[in-house]
């Protein structure tokens, strides 16, 4: 039931003004009221959800101009913005991303410090020379395009290239000719391969496995749903799709209209479809590779979502399956592929109490996997096929590692390492010593940031449960109370925060501030029960956990509330949204991009069905209740003091509705007469932020960093 109040009596109501103190312009509430499962739910601003309402564009406009202005009138902002530049120019010479290994080539992305984008390069040996394969920049029909992922072929013969613009990750892809480095003519549209499994090509270099997307149109009802997986051959017309597996098609198990069914193959003997959603754990079948030459393939269940498989390896007939079934830190299993049986397949690697498997990969010589306590500090383990035990392998640098190899058939292993204070580097492992070598493609320059101190601590919940948190400084910094803190958490989809030496986290310590990250349920940081420690019915724990941790810094003199700037984005709304209208008084100043601020609304923004796995429906009552437990919007009250905050979202987000942040902005304005400041800024160009242009990420990283100094109190960034 739908009930709507005449306009009249909204503005006798609430006596909203026009603009308020700061002349920031203020929106009059227009209320909605929905009944959902006996309860009233009111909501004040859901207007703003239509985009095209030019009262709501105009709204976003005025308010991002006053923020801009704003912003800009913080003394040596410009002087942050060069801070991030000048790192942008130095890393530009030797970061990398995208890395691919293929027939011995090196395909890689990187930007030059006089370009706004990546270019995709690539070397026949590591120390060869490098060749420029395609450059956006240079090209009449990509110049405004930004590289979101790349593929080679299995042979290196070709390469697949996926473009977007404007922030919107949806994508276009072409294909590219190494050799000769000639473009098709085709081009594979309505595709996500950066979000979407990517592309899966065949062995022989003929064809590949996308997602293809029937409606790209984000502010559609239908925004990517009713996914199929598709098998493109070369040279056919793209327009043609080859549906292989669909909701509609291609199967006779269920497949939902928001489900991802991704085709893809781990070998040339068989072709494998996951059915995905948002969950870690999902419904997986396989079929021979000879069943594409039939009419309908006959898929063979492989493992259930309730197995709990997170990733497999195949060695001939067997298969090594990495699951948290009965073992939330993860154990690696030994099964036949034609009858797996979780229940009574055969454990390869026993779960570990205090540390989770996060990663495996294979190679020749046996399977190599990655363990982490607390999301903070992993180790490296090698297990031959026949060998009884494990053996850990001594690695250069701790903290973070990602594994990668080529497969079953080569003995070739690389690991890339970072932490809190040192960047990216990547090894080479020495197959006959077991020690890593370093293995650059550009000379680096990067060195530990030996100035800064890193403390990793357990902190006690409201529950009594023990939450991880690192908190990273300048050596030398004294525990006064008075010390600017910056701390963040993020608590969804069981994605752990694991080590990483960010620009922003460079230039908030080279300013003597102290960062910190709560490692909050939510999260995977302490294996399967963590995520699901924080997610539905025990959301609150994600907020809680933060809560606690900020309050320990403060009991323990790191920082005192009014020097306290937290910040997290997309899923981390929920953590900082509830943290803050829960604790305004632990917070002198909140940042939050493209975040969910309004959790019952969510699942009709864009992509918000493909997102009810992990928070829950407001169709279903208990989910209802959960997710108004966890919508920050629905827990402003009328006469509380918040913190000051700036929230950012941009128009093209396909993950997030930037309604969620312009309708939190609007509700904290017209229900407070606040002494702190509220700022919104909408960008009409951009995104959830992942495939933002070199220069909008530096314009992004200073308006965060100049906002959380002015507001801790930095005396070197006041306003004018």
């Amino acid at each position: 039931m739908l009930k709507k109040f005449p306009f009249l009596l909204i503005i006798l109501f609430f006596q909203c003004k026009d603009y308020n103190k700061l002349n920031q312009e203020l929106l009059t509430p227009k209320i909605v009221i929905e009944n959902h499962h006996g309860k009233e739910l009111t909501d004040h601003f859901r207007y703003l959800e239509n985009e095209s309402d030019s009262t709501v564009t105009n709204w976003y406009k005025s308010q991002t101009e006053f923020a801009q202005k704003t912003l800009e009138n913080i003394v040596n902002r410009s002087a942050i913005s060069s801070y991030f530049e000048k790192i942008s120019n130095e890393e530009s010479k030797e970061k990398l991303s995208s890395l691919s290994i293929v027939n011995q080539l090196y395909f890689y992305l990187k930007a030059s410090n006089t370009k706004n984008t990546k270019d995709l390069f690539y070397k026949k040996t590591n120390n060869g020379n490098e060749i420029l394969l395609f450059s956006p920049s240079e090209s009449e029909k990509f110049k405004n395009h930004v590289i979101n992922y790349i593929k080679p072929s299995p042979n290196g013969t070709k390469i697949v290239i996926s473009l977007t613009e404007n922030d919107e990750e949806i994508s276009k892809m072409i294909i590219v000719d190494v050799a000769s480095k000639e473009i098709s003519p085709q081009i594979i549209e309505k595709c996500w391969p950066s979000a979407l499994g990517g592309i899966s090509w065949l062995p022989d270099d003929s064809g590949f496995f996308y997602m293809h997307i029937p409606v790209t149109d984000k502010n559609s009802e239908e925004f990517a749903l009713n996914t199929s997986s598709v098998l493109y051959k070369l040279g056919t017309d793209p327009a043609d799709l080859n549906i292989i597996l669909s909701s509609k098609k291609g199967s006779d198990f269920k497949i939902k209209e928001e489900d991802f069914p991704i085709v893809h193959l781990k070998d040339d003997r068989y072709i494998f479809a996951g059915i995905y959603n948002v969950s870690e754990f999902v419904d997986y079948y396989f079929a021979p590779i000879e069943e594409l030459k039939n009419k309908k393939i006959n898929w063979k269940p492989l493992y259930r979502s309730t197995d709990k498989v997170k990733d497999f390896y195949l060695k001939n007939d067997s298969i090594y399956l990495l699951s948290a079934h009965n073992a939330s830190n993860f154990k690696i299993l030994k099964d036949k592929l034609s009858t797996i049986d979780i229940e009574k397949s055969k454990t390869f690697v026993p779960e570990n109490t205090s540390e989770v498997i996060t990663s495996m990969a294979i190679t020749k010589d046996g399977l190599f996997y990655v363990t982490n306590k607390n999301g903070i500090n992993a180790s490296l383990h090698k297990k031959g096929f026949e060998d009884a035990s494990s053996q850990k392998l001594d690695i250069p640098q701790s903290g973070h590692i990602n594994l990668y190899s080529l497969g079953i058939q080569n003995n070739d292993l690389w690991i890339v390492t970072k932490g809190w204070i040192s960047d990216n580097v990547r090894y080479k492992l020495d197959t006959d010593s077991n020690t890593f070598v370093k293995e650059s493609l550009v000379p680096s320059t990067k060195s530990e940031r030996v100035d800064l101190v890193v403390e990793e601590v357990e902190v006690k919940s409201h529950d009594g449960v023990m939450v991880p948190l690192s908190i990273i400084y300048k050596k030398g910094t004294k525990l006064n109370s008075k010390n600017r803190v910056m701390i963040t958490g993020y608590g969804a989809y069981g994605y752990s925060d694991t080590p990483l030496m960010d620009d922003y986290i460079k230039g908030w310590t080279q300013n003597n501030g102290v960062y910190a990250v709560a490692h909050v349920r939510g999260g995977g940081e302490k294996g399967d029960t963590w995520h699901l420690g924080g997610m539905k019915k025990t959301k609150p724990n994600t907020w809680k956990d933060f809560i606690a941790c900020t309050e320990y810094l403060i009991e323990k003199k790191y920082t005192s509330s009014d020097k306290i700037f937290a910040w997290s984005a997309s899923a981390g709304g929920v953590l900082i949204g509830r943290a803050v209208t829960e604790r305004p008084d632990l917070y002198k100043a909140i940042a939050v991009r493209a975040g969910m601020l309004n959790a019952t609304r969510a699942e009709f923004g864009p992509a918000g069905p493909n997102n009810i796995t992990e928070f829950g429906t407001v169709k279903d009552s208990l989910e209802f209740e959960y997710l108004l437990e966890m919508d920050a919007y629905q827990h402003i009250k009328e006469g509380v003091k918040y913190p000051s905050m700036f929230l950012t979202a941009g128009l093209n987000d396909g993950r997030v509705g930037a309604f969620e942040s312009g309708k939190f902005a609007a509700k904290l304005l017209a229900f407070n007469d606040n002494p702190n400041l509220t700022l919104l800024k909408i960008d009409t160009e951009g995104g959830h932020g992942f495939d933002r242009t070199n220069a909008k990420r530096i314009e992004d990283l200073t308006d965060l960093l100049s906002f959380g100094l002015w507001q801790t109190g930095h005396p070197d960034y006041q306003l004018k």
